[in-house]
């Protein structure tokens, strides 16, 4: 283990860090650190984690590839962000994750499973179409551009194909790892 994560895991169980006065603090160590995690893939996607320890699988230490599943979750929590921060680079950087988001969106409305140049043929994710939903609605609601609805289309689609079946007049999914 190099010296940074060993101080890391010794640091954690003693307390770990000292508790700011100010609860935005936090939000704005978050928020930036969630900027490095963007900025590390290049402003495409938000990479899927750090290490400080060497990860086998990626065959190194710090920042992972850009994943969509990450990079979906942030685009929300980065407008909001934006907006209690008051911070117009953090809308366009949610903009840019949500550009990004259509761009590796499947054809199928699916998003992609694992991280992009992983899979020789990406796969689809089995439970995250109707988080696309939220994510480019929300894209839309933000910038007006009529693609975030097209994905969003695609994205709905996909889930009544594939996630639905109608049951008592009540839509219901089809059981335990449904591609929805």
């Amino acid at each position: 283990m190099n010296l940074t994560a060993h101080r890391e895991r010794c640091r954690d169980p003693t307390g770990g860090y000292p508790v700011a006065a100010n609860a935005e603090d936090h939000l704005v160590a978050a928020i930036e650190w969630l900027v490095r995690a963007h900025h590390a893939t290049r402003n495409v996607g938000v990479s899927r984690g750090y290490g400080v320890a060497w990860h086998p699988y990626f065959r190194n230490r710090w920042w992972q590839p850009a994943d969509p599943q990450t990079t979906g979750y942030l685009i929300l929590t980065v407008y909001g962000g934006a907006r209690r921060l008051d911070r117009p680079d953090l809308r366009d950087r949610a903009v840019r994750m949500a550009d990004w988001e259509l761009q590796v969106q499947l054809p199928s409305g699916a998003v992609q499973s694992g991280m992009i140049r992983e899979q020789l043929v990406p796969t689809p994710a089995l439970f995250n179409a109707g988080k696309v939903l939220f994510r480019v609605v929300r894209a839309h609601m933000e910038t007006g551009r009529d693609e975030y609805l097209s994905g969003a289309r695609r994205a709905a689609d996909r889930k009544v194909r594939f996630g639905l079946t109608q049951r008592g007049g009540q839509h219901v999914p089809r059981g335990r790892g449904a591609p929805c």
